[in-house]
């Protein structure tokens, strides 16, 4: 028998498993904007059979093309003996699971792979305990994951894996501002750049945002942009990035506030401080296209 979960019950009705979560007494104080780590108590309430015979996942993360949501499901499938179009995977509201963390799309499957996976096979016992048969679990060696086996062997899976006769490879040099702004080239090492071995040509194209380096491999290309230096003028009215962010100067002068709405007393005063790293998503793939011309046409590998 499955043990009692404290703070939750297990409510059947009409042949299904669900989770209900109990509210305590609300509290005067406002609530403070926390990010708890997920436990199994938090997951019990993400995966419920419903009275139909359905399987119902209600993801504690967004999808923001991660596949978070193909993930979550494929780890409960696994757990609970399904295929994957057999559990439906639903992106819960606040009504409908505990609180959880803010969606950070490269700690999800991390964080959450542990308590959902505990969270299924609880079902599972809980199913048992009720008369009802879950799915026979399959052996983890009969599913074929050809992709992983390519992963690892580096197998030629992404844009700029393609490897073609004869083949160059050239990147641009490129403002950090947008081409709309004006930003203006000042100057470049050209004579450092046609000395790198395995340097074939520099282009000036005026449809792109700078130079176009030409070389006979990618080393020679990564080469050739370190040894480029471009110096860029920065358009004249482009606020400035460190200066925007830079939040103490700011404060340093005085009142700093942006209110928003109507902003009335209220029976609270929050001196809530919250800083927020600058950090770009890194990409799995790299950026790249790989073209090749023919007489039958143009034929394009794209990221």
């Amino acid at each position: 028998m499955t043990p009692t979960l404290s703070r939750r019950s297990l409510l059947i009705g009409s042949g299904g498993i669900a989770v209900a979560f109990g509210l305590g007494a609300c509290s005067l104080i406002p609530p403070i904007p926390k990010r708890p780590a997920p436990t199994l108590e938090d997951a019990i309430g993400w995966i419920q059979l419903t009275p139909a015979g359905r399987f119902v996942l209600w993801s504690p993360r967004a999808e923001m093309g991660q596949n978070v949501l193909g993930g979550l499901r494929r780890i409960a499938a696994r757990e609970l003996g399904l295929p994957d179009d057999a559990i439906e995977v639903r992106v819960a509201g606040t009504a409908d699971i505990q609180r959880v963390k803010a969606t950070v799309g490269s700690d999800s499957i991390r964080e959450l792979l542990v308590p959902l996976t505990t969270a299924c096979a609880r079902l599972r016992d809980e199913m048992r305990s009720r008369g009802i048969t879950p799915p026979a679990l399959r052996r983890p060696a009969a599913i074929a994951e050809p992709q992983h086996h390519a992963l690892v062997t580096g197998a030629p899976v992404f844009a700029a894996d393609v490897r073609l006769p004869g083949m160059l490879h050239a990147a641009v040099l490129r403002p950090a501002w947008r081409r709309e702004l004006g930003p203006r080239l000042l100057g470049w090492n050209q004579a450092a750049v046609s000395a790198v071995p395995g340097f074939v040509a520099q282009l000036e194209l005026p449809e792109l945002d700078g130079p176009v380096l030409v070389a006979r491999h990618p080393a020679a290309l990564l080469a050739m942009r370190a040894a480029a230096a471009p110096r860029w003028q920065p358009p004249a009215r482009a606020p400035d990035a460190n200066t925007m962010v830079d939040i103490d100067t700011a404060l340093a002068r005085g009142r700093f506030t942006q209110d928003s709405g109507q902003v009335q007393d209220g029976p609270w005063t929050v001196d809530l401080r919250l800083d927020a790293p600058m950090a770009a998503h890194a990409a799995i793939e790299p950026r790249c296209a790989v073209a090749r011309f023919s007489d039958e046409g143009l034929e394009l590998w794209c990221a």
